[in-house]
């Protein structure tokens, strides 16, 4: 991935593994423990209903994007 590419995964993350909503379900802490690893790539999570702005989505479900920072990591 280049500086500053950006991949998006629909994963939903989760804390309560019997959330209903879990479509590609990820426990809390996966992808952080992704980036603590591997340092040029920084996380961000935001609710699916804040990305998509309608009314389908439950409050509680997240999206997560990875973007490639300029740290390298050898």
């Amino acid at each position: 991935m280049n500086v500053g590419g950006v991949i998006w995964i629909g994963a939903n993350i989760y804390t309560d593994s019997s959330y209903k909503f879990q479509t590609y379900p990820v426990p809390r802490g996966f992808y952080e423990e992704i980036c603590k690893t591997n340092k040029s790539l920084d996380l961000e999570e935001f609710s699916e209903l804040e990305v998509f702005g309608n009314g389908k989505y439950d409050p509680v479900q997240t999206t997560v994007l990875l973007t490639k920072n300029q740290f390298n990591v050898f």
